[in-house]
C-alpha cells in the first residue's frame, strides 16, 4: 500500500473529525469557568509575556466582513472608509488592481469552499487573507501564487 493511503491513528482521528468544525486552540469557556485548569508555570508565564509583545509588534492583517443571505455571499470591508480599505486590500494582493483584488478573492473564496457553492466562514477568509497580506507580494505574479498555494494545501487538507 503507498504510503499516502496507509492508515495511522492520527489519519484516522482526522478523518473522524472532518467535518465537525470542533478544532480549538483555547480551552472551552466551561473548562474555564470551571477551574480545571492550572496556572501557568513560572516559566510559561515568561513565554507568555514575551508571546504578546511579539503579537502586539506583528502587523495588523487584511480582514473582510462576510454577509450571507440564503445562497448569496457578500464581502465587505469591516470599517466605514472604503477608499482606505481598497488601497490596504491592493497592498496586500501587491497590485494598484481593484479588479486583481477582486477575482482573487473571488478565487480564494471557491477554493475555500468545502463544496465549490457554499461560502466558507469568516475566519477561514480571514485565516486565507492573512497569508497572503503575510506573503508581502511584491506584485500580481506573486499573489497569484500564495492564492495557488493555499488552494492546493486546503485541497490536501480535505483528503
Amino acid at each position: 500500500m503507498p504510503p499516502a493511503q496507509r492508515s495511522t491513528p492520527r489519519r484516522a482521528a482526522l478523518r473522524e473529525a472532518k467535518g465537525k468544525r470542533a478544532h480549538r486552540v483555547a480551552p472551552s469557556p466551561d473548562a474555564l469557568a470551571a477551574g480545571k485548569l492550572p496556572d501557568p508555570s513560572e516559566g510559561e508565564a515568561a513565554d507568555i509575556a514575551a508571546s504578546k509583545q511579539r503579537v502586539a509588534a506583528r502587523d495588523r492583517r487584511l480582514t473582510m466582513k462576510l454577509e450571507v443571505a440564503g445562497n448569496a455571499a457578500t464581502l465587505s470591508p469591516p470599517h466605514a472608509d472604503l477608499a482606505g480599505f481598497g488601497f490596504r486590500a491592493m497592498d496586500a494582493f501587491g497590485t494598484r488592481s481593484g479588479g486583481f483584488v477582486n477575482r482573487e478573492v473571488e478565487q480564494l473564496t471557491i477554493a475555500l469552499s468545502t463544496d465549490g457553492n457554499s461560502a466558507p466562514s469568516e475566519d477561514t477568509i480571514n485565516a486565507a487573507l492573512a497569508v497572503t497580506d503575510g506573503v508581502k507580494p511584491a506584485n500580481e505574479v506573486e499573489a497569484m501564487l500564495a492564492t495557488q498555494m493555499q488552494s492546493c494545501m486546503r485541497g490536501a487538507c480535505r483528503r
